[in-house]
């Protein structure tokens, strides 16, 4: 597969596996028992460890690039027909 297809399949499913952890262990003042400050939404997260999440979404990222680039490799969609 060319670099610029794979940085490209890399990005999708970073994006795709960091928008779906990101509701992952989430609690909002009102499940956390805290008070809230004038003008704070009760509704918002109190610790979203974004960083830790986005470390987990590259992960995710690379064994669903590596799955798709074996998956060409093999010719498994049958586009070189």
């Amino acid at each position: 597969m060319d670099p610029v297809i794979t940085g490209a399949v890399f990005i999708i499913a970073w994006w795709l596996s960091f928008f779906m952890m990101l509701p992952v262990g989430v609690k909002n003042l009102d499940e956390a028992g805290e008070a809230g400050g004038f003008g704070q939404e009760r509704g918002a997260p109190v610790r979203p460890d974004l960083k830790k999440k986005a470390i987990w979404a590259a992960g995710l990222a690379a064994a669903l690039t590596a799955i798709v680039y074996a998956l060409v490799a093999i010719d498994a969609f049958g586009l070189r027909r």
